[in-house]
């Protein structure tokens, strides 16, 4: 069980299948990457301060694609795609 999966506690069973292995997968790969560019960008910051605004514009852009992607994906498949992400759980 990865660490996405592996947070997956409290009332909700979680229901093993392959997909949902898949999706935990993903979502840890993914987390990989985020974390490497977060490295890569405090690193680069910290060796010019100049740099911080253009480091701030890719972190805006990249956040603005996934809220723009979560938006298309709500509507394609009518669901509130954004019910999904709690921010308060997020948080901890």
């Amino acid at each position: 069980m990865n660490a996405f999966a592996g947070k997956l506690t409290g009332k909700w069973e979680v229901r093993r299948s392959q997909m949902n292995e898949r999706i935990a997968q993903h979502l840890e790969q993914a987390w990989s990457h985020l974390e490497e560019a977060l490295n890569l960008s405090v690193q680069n910051v910290s060796e010019d301060a100049g740099r911080k605004g253009y480091v701030s514009e890719l972190w805006s852009a990249f956040l603005g694609r996934f809220m723009d992607a979560v938006r298309v994906k709500s509507k394609e498949s009518r669901m509130n795609l954004m019910t999904w992400i709690s921010f308060a759980k997020a948080k901890r």
